[in-house]
């Protein structure tokens, strides 16, 4: 079964690719389980919100992978653990002290996340290529986005606006979080894998196309929240 997550679907070659980043092979490293990929993920972010050896694009760049791969473990694991695994990332990288170390582990982890999702691109031609192809022998209509996979693509945009940004408070972002997991998770039962993630897809474009943290992200966010609670 195809994983619901690009980024997911890439945290063995992201933990790999790390490794290999930093010159430190290590089999135990390598074989590294999602949620610990989401703490590397997480402490990187965290190295480089004191540090800052990224530029503020690349940097919120870095931020929006936690955000994914967060959302992605917690659907695959549970809440709890990706949250748990996000937290202790994060007191790590805080801990770390700034230097060429620091720099080389943050920028090793960015080039992996990179490739992980360049390579989880290269695949999806195949895969659309085989919908197209089976939709044609069967003559189907074309399926209508579900309500459930529109809502979730519209509220998971907004989250990753909102991990970005920051516009809402802690408690209100992790409320924000914990909600998005179970809307995840509905649209997993209901839609299955390949709808869940072509929905992430949409959701990842139209956060990606909110470039700025201003008023509008603001508003956005605060409606979305609001919107996820009722």
């Amino acid at each position: 079964m195809r994983t619901v997550s690009k980024i997911v679907i890439s945290l063995p070659l992201l933990a790999g690719a790390w490794v290999v980043g930093i010159g430190t092979m290590s089999a135990a490293v390598q074989d590294l389980r999602p949620s610990e990929a989401v703490e590397l993920l997480a402490r990187s972010e965290a190295i480089d919100a004191k540090c800052r050896h990224l530029t503020s694009v690349e940097h919120q760049e870095l931020r929006d992978y936690v955000a994914r791969a967060e959302v992605a473990v917690a659907g695959q694991t549970s809440a709890k653990r990706a949250g748990n695994a996000v937290t202790k990332g994060a007191a790590a990288g805080k801990a770390t002290a700034c230097g060429r170390e620091s720099e080389i582990t943050v920028r090793a982890t960015m080039d992996a996340a990179r490739r992980a999702i360049a390579a989880s691109n290269e695949s999806q031609p195949h895969v659309t290529a085989n919908t197209h192809t089976a939709a044609k022998n069967t003559s189907a209509p074309p399926r209508r986005v579900s309500a459930s996979t529109a809502s979730y693509s519209r509220l998971a945009a907004a989250y990753y606006v909102e991990r970005r940004c920051r516009h809402l408070s802690h408690a209100q972002a992790v409320d924000f979080w914990k909600r998005i997991v179970r809307l995840h998770n509905a649209v997993l039962s209901a839609q299955g894998p390949d709808a869940l993630s072509r929905a992430k897809s949409r959701a990842i474009a139209k956060a990606k196309r909110m470039r700025r943290c201003n008023a509008n992200s603001a508003k956005l966010v605060r409606i979305s929240y609001r919107t996820i609670k009722r």
